[in-house]
């Protein structure tokens, strides 16, 4: 949503973060991003640092589905902690989350590394290499560039991470203060329905009713909701139900159905259908990978 992704731009441009990016990319040769909550594409693409190999893979036309799949799985993994999964060229990813009033709004993410030893890069290569076929790269260029992949042990990996990890909650410092700026320049009765919409997501709650209770039009409401945030009324409600699904999700003993109510959904065919155009899983399989995302933590 567009109050998630100005929080997140006002962060990039803080001394703060530019001073760690500059640093951290500088000692340790990796990219770093600061993103919200991109799923559309490998949030890393174009950083100073990206991995020649990954940069190479992104060329085909539509991008590398393999990166596509990966950005969404380490969003959706990524709400609750830090989370690294590896690709399928081997290489391993890592996202942080950041929060704002107790909601996540945006990543740190570095990775495109390999955690095996330099003299396996050519043996696994071999076996990625059958993955790339039909790329209007030549498989030469393929190898060569990945054969530059950056090589971390595992343990100094998780302490790069680590790094973020401490940076990711300063920087969820300052995005709560930037979050009350936020809110104290909106228009009041988009303060007020952003309100109303929190604290009763398990009621059914429309724009005309949301009008009436502010005392405005439907027209109104919806021109001005729109403006402020950057998202129609109807959106912005779906997403904070799936918000707060997901919290709910990720605690054990709560069907899928229960879930639906006291997120406010009439059915939970249509849970699952916002669920999924929103997430890009079905509620089921986003609960299921996040366990084994915990499991290997």
């Amino acid at each position: 949503m567009k109050v998630r992704a100005n929080i997140i731009r006002k962060l990039a441009q803080t001394e703060v973060y530019q001073d760690y990016e500059k640093t951290f990319t500088e000692s340790t040769r990796l990219p770093l991003q600061l993103h919200a909550c991109e799923t559309g594409h490998h949030a890393l693409e174009g950083k100073a640092n990206v991995n020649p190999f990954c940069a190479l893979a992104g060329l085909r036309e539509g991008g590398c589905e393999g990166c596509v799949e990966m950005q969404k799985k380490l969003v959706a993994g990524g709400h609750e902690k830090s989370v690294t999964l590896e690709c399928f060229a081997g290489l391993h990813d890592s996202i942080v989350p950041l929060r704002a009033g107790g909601r996540v709004i945006g990543f740190l993410q570095t990775g495109q590394v390999s955690l095996s030893p330099t003299a396996d890069l050519p043996e696994r290569f071999r076996k990625v290499a059958p993955r790339l076929q039909g790329n209007v790269v030549p498989a030469e260029e393929f190898r060569s560039a990945y054969l530059r992949s950056p090589v971390f042990p595992a343990s100094q990996y998780k302490a790069i991470v680590h790094l973020l990890e401490l940076l990711a909650e300063q920087l969820s410092a300052i995005a709560n203060r930037i979050a009350v700026e936020e809110e104290t320049t909106e228009p009041p009765i988009v303060a007020g329905a952003k309100r109303h919409i929190h604290d009763h997501l398990t009621t059914p709650l429309s724009l005309g009713e949301m009008a009436a209770r502010l005392h405005v039009s439907t027209f109104h409401l919806c021109k001005t909701f729109h403006k402020s945030t950057g998202v129609p009324f109807k959106k912005y409600l779906a997403q904070a139900r799936i918000d707060r699904a997901q919290e709910l999700l990720a605690a054990p003993g709560l069907r899928i159905q229960d879930i639906a109510v006291q997120c406010g959904f009439g059915s939970v065919a249509h849970f699952n259908r916002t669920f999924r155009k929103i997430v890009g899983l079905s509620p089921r399989i986003w609960r299921d990978r996040k366990r084994v995302l915990s499991t290997q933590r």
